[in-house]
């Protein structure tokens, strides 16, 4: 069954912005009407249901929940249990929490810190931080499991924090995870925040520190730099990401390269590019840096973009892919999670984007930057990521 939605808004996937969603559903095949600010569109009864679900819980949520928090300042030296919402599954999501979790190591070093995901990668990615005791993993549906939703929210409950963190202001999930734990002291991202909405701080990796330190007795500058993305491989991990890179370069064409690019073709949604598109970068791009050799990281279905033309690397684990990427000198690729996971190596990362906002889910670091593809030919991008590597790998 296919439902016909007609949008008042046109609604992006990855945007916060629920209250400006609105969507108007009409069954049939009707022509839409004339001169009128929408699109028409068929998108799966999924889909639909999916959405109309999340709307009845930001409703049903919205009644249980408030916006309260401590008005004074919090004292750091009293805080000794913290925990951290972000309940969602998103690799991209996690990883943007890396530089929260580096600040209340530094500022809480005493502290220990229980985190709320959900999926099943948050203890990748969070096995670096000797500070995250407990990793508390939601179902990635409430609706389809109750029982288990329920059994973590109770043990959230029975646990006693002195500090709790909501991550995400739109998230209705994790309003109601840190007005439900026991706390003496709670943070809410706000909902609409002129501080969170400067150039400075629109990066959705720094909005969480800087709203830390903005509630605890911070002795340093606001302006000082926000910890980067890390998911902290250990020295074996670092050790086993460069044999593994040889022996694949051994079973290619180039037996000794001085320097390899990683590409990353696949993406989500608007923010994928073809095949045909990824061809033509890639006969772009190695004719100019012949001397560099490319692998391509496979996406989770292990399908090339490139036809298997360069040698390939392909994990479903996290760290495994982390560690092959930090053996890399530069990452290319699509907006997506592993792009922010090549970020999180500390690898420069060159982030492709099509419609997202590169302020606010480009590559963070100081080497790493975007590249709007919209308005821009695929030679002036090759150029432009040419000049950086020209730079960069000299």
């Amino acid at each position: 069954m296919i439902v016909d939605i007609r949008l008042m808004a046109l609604i992006d996937r990855h945007s916060d912005a629920h209250a400006c969603r609105q969507v108007m559903i009409k069954m049939g095949d009707k022509q839409k009407p004339k001169n009128r600010p929408y699109m028409s569109r068929l998108i799966p009864e999924r889909v639909v249901i999916k959405h109309l679900r999340q709307r009845f819980a930001r409703w049903l949520i919205s009644g249980m929940v408030s916006d309260h928090k401590n008005v004074d300042a919090l004292n750091q030296n009293r805080v000794s249990r913290v925990l951290v919402c972000r309940p969602n599954h998103r690799l991209g999501n996690l990883l943007a929490m890396t530089p929260l979790l580096t600040e209340l190591e530094n500022l809480l070093p005493g502290a220990e810190i229980d985190f709320v995901a959900a999926g099943g990668i948050a203890h990748e990615v969070f096995s670096g931080y000797a500070n995250v005791a407990r990793v508390f993993l939601l179902p990635r549906h409430a609706f389809k499991s109750p029982f288990q939703y329920a059994k973590i929210m109770w043990a959230i409950r029975k646990r006693n924090y002195d500090l709790v963190i909501n991550t995400k202001a739109n998230s209705s999930t994790g309003r109601l995870i840190t007005n439900l734990a026991k706390a003496s002291y709670r943070i809410l991202t706000p909902r609409n925040s002129d501080a969170l909405n400067c150039e400075e701080r629109r990066h959705f990796a720094k909005g969480p520190v800087y709203l830390l330190r903005e509630h605890l007795n911070y002795s340093g500058s606001q302006q000082e730099k926000i910890p980067p993305l890390d998911i902290r491989l250990t020295r074996g991990e670092i050790q086993w990401g460069r044999e593994t890179l040889s022996r694949i370069h051994q079973q290619g064409r180039q037996k000794h390269p001085t320097r390899t690019i990683a590409l990353y073709t696949h993406a989500t949604g608007k923010k994928c590019y073809d095949e045909a598109w990824w061809w033509s970068f890639y006969n772009l791009i190695s004719e100019k840096h012949s001397n560099h050799a490319f692998i391509e990281i496979l996406p989770a279905h292990a399908q090339s973009s490139l036809n298997f033309a360069i040698p390939a690397f392909y994990s479903t684990d996290i760290r495994k892919l982390a560690s092959l990427i930090s053996a890399t000198e530069v990452f290319i690729g699509a907006d997506g999670g592993v792009m922010h996971l090549a970020s999180a190596a500390k690898v420069q990362t060159i982030g492709l984007l099509s419609f997202t906002d590169p302020e606010t889910f480009g590559p963070y670091g100081e080497r790493n930057f975007s590249i709007k593809t919209n308005d821009k030919s695929l030679e002036l991008i090759v150029e432009q990521i040419s000049e950086s590597l020209v730079k960069s790998l000299a």
